[in-house]
């Protein structure tokens, strides 16, 4: 809902936004957390009547899975530039990394998951050519 007007890309960017914030530090651990976060997206009172279509899931996919749009250190998009420190534009939505650029505390494989549950990780890294979930638990929120 928050990008159903965009581009594909933008669907896609704006599904990533939501999965970077979830692995990073200083923002909620669940997918809903980050989502209802207070003042976060203004499309949250629509949710509860959205209609998915199948290109929004296949944006969601490729969010998941690759090939990613975004480096994983972008966690901010509006239609306006909310900091100095701007990725890009895509369609009608400005992406940002972090104030301080702050890098996120992904895991390397075999290590334990930063959240509740401690497994093992599955080896996603920042470098944006694996998939960006840490492990596959539902700590994760996934």
């Amino acid at each position: 809902v928050e990008a159903q007007g965009e581009c594909f890309e933008g669907q896609q960017a704006v599904a990533e936004v939501v999965l970077n914030r979830l692995v990073a530090d200083g923002f909620q651990n669940t997918v809903n957390g980050v989502i209802y976060a207070e003042n976060q997206f203004r499309s949250v009172p629509f949710l509860e009547d959205a209609e998915p279509t199948s290109i929004q899931y296949e944006a969601i996919e490729r969010a998941l899975e690759g090939p990613y749009v975004l480096p994983i250190d972008v966690y901010h998009f509006a239609t306006y530039q909310v900091n100095g420190n701007v990725w890009g534009r895509i369609g009608g939505h400005v992406f940002c990394y972090e104030s301080q650029k702050e890098r996120t505390g992904i895991l390397e494989t075999g290590s334990e998951c930063d959240f509740q549950c401690g497994d093992q990780s599955s080896g996603e890294r920042i470098d944006g050519t694996q998939k960006r979930r840490l492990c596959n638990c539902p700590c994760t929120g996934l």
